[in-house]
């Protein structure tokens, strides 16, 4: 990764020799095994990530003191889920997962010697630590008449580091008519989650980019009610009512990818409101189209109830999906993302942007397929973050080969 060729915003580096590479592996193993009117599910590996950042000239012209960073994140996986169908005619799910990451930082940091020579001191760090982390999930489900299902459980998470967290999931769904359905839920969002089998909501509103992630220990609780209809000629309508509960947040005021080692201020409490409509339909037998909109209000709870950094109130877009019996898959996607604050007293506002992007794919027989696809097609120019120009137009290509 370096520096956009274009001239970058004061405060971010422009020195073309910083660089960062990431590698990373993971090996899973999954089995099930039927136990009569049960099913058990196991799933065991071993993941391993690194980065390492070189920042050769480390003061000047820039002033980031890292000159060097390499962080090892690496350990092994295990996790066990029963399916059990009850006499009753309501269904049974439960599990737990485990992981334990090994993390190892080393570096050296740079910094200016006001006395006699030498002009610059270097000063070696290295830390090492292991977390374990647990999660527990159970899901009870049970349809009550012929319009009306009933789900409720929860979602336990245990870290090493953290405070428990015990949270509910519930869910009932009405379908008025054959096309129609109406939905209330309430839902987790776990910041440690160990778990992959864990069931995911498909009534569930859609996930959505936020510079906004959850610390340890911290969770995101989501109300919703949900209206969908899927009349008869292939469209969909779905309208989502939303509050989301959030606790321990860790907010980027500049970008991650820049700023390596910036302060990230810390949120204790922060609450969503807001409202999604989705629209698509299949247009002809081949291509299919859909809208997506979503207005929303974040407020900071620690600090009176201002807005939450970098959290856009309005964020849209529009597809096409073309696919064929020849295996051939194209998109074409429009991104938009509104205006939103880029400090914590939000008394400065960065604009929206718009960006177009493309993929196209062949699938040539049930494992191989091949794919391309460019982000920002158009490269427009647009900051995420204050002063952090995105490096622009962006492609990649690969082969996919499934076992």
């Amino acid at each position: 990764m370096k520096c956009p060729a274009r001239p970058c915003g004061l405060g971010v580096p422009t020195d073309v020799d910083y660089e960062r590479q990431a590698r990373g592996a993971e090996f899973q193993v999954l089995t099930r095994s039927p136990l009569d009117d049960m099913q058990l599910t196991w799933r065991g590996g071993y993941r391993w990530n690194s980065q390492r950042d070189t920042n050769p000239d480390s003061l000047l012209p820039d002033p980031n003191p890292l000159a060097r960073l390499k962080l090892t994140q690496e350990g092994p996986m295990l996790e066990a889920r029963l399916d059990k169908q009850l006499s009753s005619g309501a269904a049974l799910l439960a599990g737990v997962a485990w992981y334990q990451q090994q993390t190892s930082v080393s570096g050296l940091l740079t910094a200016v010697n006001f006395a006699p020579p030498p002009a610059v001191i270097y000063t070696p760090f290295a830390d090492r630590y292991t977390r374990d982390l647990v999660t527990g999930y159970a899901d009870w489900e049970k349809r009550l008449d012929d319009r009306l299902w009933l789900l409720v459980g929860g979602r336990v998470a245990v870290a090493s580091d953290a405070n428990p967290v015990l949270l509910p999931r519930v869910r009932l769904r009405y379908k008025p008519s054959t096309d129609s359905a109406l939905v209330l839920l309430t839902r987790p969002v776990l910041a440690d989650n160990a778990a992959e089998l864990a069931p995911q909501d498909e009534w569930a509103s859609r996930s959505f980019g936020s510079p906004v992630v959850l610390d340890r220990g911290g969770y995101n609780q989501s109300y919703e009610l949900q209206y969908e209809l899927q009349p008869a000629d292939g469209s969909s309508v779905r309208l989502t009512v939303f509050h989301r509960d959030l606790r321990n947040l860790l907010v980027s005021l500049e970008d991650p990818a820049w700023a390596v080692g910036a302060g990230r201020p810390e949120l204790g409490k922060a609450s969503v409101q807001g409202i999604e409509a989705e629209y698509e339909r299949w247009l002809t037998s081949r291509l299919s189209g859909g809208v997506w909109v979503r207005w929303a209000d974040a407020d900071n709870r620690d600090a009176g109830f201002p807005d939450v950094p970098y959290e856009p109130s309005l964020r849209a877009q529009a597809r096409l999906d073309y696919l064929d019996e020849a295996g051939w898959r194209v998109a074409l996607m429009w991104n938009h993302v509104g205006r939103r604050w880029a400090d914590l007293a939000n008394t400065n506002r960065l604009g929206a942007f718009d960006t177009l992007d493309f993929s196209i794919a062949r699938q040539f027989d049930l494992h191989t397929d091949a794919f391309i696809a460019v982000e920002n097609l158009l490269d427009e120019e647009y900051q995420v973050y204050q002063d952090y120009p995105e490096r622009g137009r962006r492609a990649y290509a690969g082969l996919r080969y499934r076992f």
